[in-house]
């Protein structure tokens, strides 16, 4: 189940992440700096994964025993 809400906040801010870095550079009429959306957004996904940790984690397998 968390796998499956992992993916959807990741892919959220992915998509988000590309939205606002099209527009910024839209906006500013230069794509110069609007890379910076899409760096955050991959920060971002990366904090995501570290929180969200798969099945496979000590405290699953200290559950099962």
């Amino acid at each position: 189940m968390k796998d499956k809400k992992k993916s959807k906040i990741i892919a959220a801010i992915a998509m988000i992440s590309v939205f606002v870095m099209i527009a910024w550079g839209t906006v500013a009429g230069s794509y110069q700096h609007a890379w910076l959306a899409v760096f955050a957004g991959g920060i971002a996904m990366t904090i995501v994964s570290m929180f969200y940790k798969d099945g496979s984690s000590n405290s699953d397998k200290n559950d099962t025993n």
